[in-house]
Order: C-alpha cells, then structure tokens, then sequence
C-alpha cells in the first residue's frame, strides 16, 4: 500500500515537472507568461525572449503545440515581440490571454 502511494506521489511529480503538458483535448500545450515587470516565464522557469523558442523546444512543444501566452494588464506592447519570436521559431498555435476584468455594480438588495 505505501509502495503504491510512493509510486503515485512520483509519478505526479514528474508529471507536473515535465515541461509541456497534454491535457484531455489530446493537443500539447505550453505556457508562456509575461509579468508586470517585464520577465518572461516559460513554463514556469525565467526565459529571455531571444531564447524562447529553443526553450519551449527543449520543453517537447512542436509545431503542433498550443502556446498559450498570458500577458499582464497593460502590457501588450509585448505582443508583437513575442509573436515575432516564437513565429521565427515554427510555432503557429499562439494563444494570448489577458487578464479578465470584473465589474460591479452597486444596486438595491432584494430584501429591501
């Protein structure tokens, strides 16, 4: 039982630690994120632009993979740069997500 629980535990981190992943849709994915500040991660670990290519290669994302680019608010000035890197690269599945915007209004409660 402890063998199997062991077994289970490494076989999750070494999931979680493989780079590129595939979720249940089947298509391998990558994530690129860009902070507030300018760093640029890919999956996870800091990346300079000039080397993000090679870095999602190394990774297991082929021309095939969906790269899926998350960029802070205010920072599309980003998005050229990156499309131009990882175009130059092969890499045509490129998603870019922005932060989601939550409004609020305040109204009458129904109680009332």
């Amino acid at each position: 039982m402890k063998f199997n629980a062991c077994l289970t535990a490494a076989v999750v981190v070494v999931l979680l630690t493989s780079g590129c992943l595939t979720p249940s849709g089947g298509v391998p994915e990558c994530t690129v994120r860009l902070d507030p500040d300018g760093c640029l991660y890919a999956d996870g670990r800091p990346v300079k632009l000039g080397r993000l290519g090679a870095t999602l290669e190394s990774a297991g994302a082929g021309p095939s993979t969906m790269i899926r680019v998350s960029l802070p608010a205010g920072r599309t000035d980003a998005l050229r740069a990156i499309t131009r890197e990882l175009s130059a690269s092969g890499f045509r599945r490129v998603v870019f997500t922005l932060p989601t915007r939550a409004s609020a209004s305040l109204g009458v409660s129904p109680e009332y």
